[in-house]
């Protein structure tokens, strides 16, 4: 078998289009958009801690990612915890014990 030739291509020889090369930061940045859009806090905020790690300042535009992200993060969870304690409550009002015993272990 032929070794065949990898080396790049000139610079005469380059597509038309020019090649878009991402930093990291940028992206992270672009993925949180991306799980932002898919309603995936948790990931969105993996993303945007990356970025926060960064020794660069976040600018107004990573804060309000990352503050989405957490803010939706914590209010998906905040909303399921109130849904459980309430079935919880029910569930010791119809005195069915075992199963505000088995909400309360869900919740933890």
């Amino acid at each position: 078998i032929l070794a065949q030739d990898c080396s790049f291509p000139s610079a005469l020889s380059r597509p038309s289009h020019q090649v878009l090369v991402m930093t990291n930061r940028e992206q992270d940045v672009y993925f949180a958009k991306l799980a932002e859009q898919a309603e995936r806090y948790d990931e969105m905020a993996e993303y945007m801690q990356r970025v926060g790690e960064q020794p660069a300042e976040l600018s107004v535009e990573e804060r309000n990612l990352l503050s989405v992200a957490y803010k939706n993060a914590v209010g998906s969870r905040r909303a399921a915890w109130r849904i459980i304690t309430s079935v919880e409550q029910k569930e010791k009002t119809k005195g069915n014990e075992q199963q505000a015993t088995y909400a309360r272990g869900y919740v933890a």
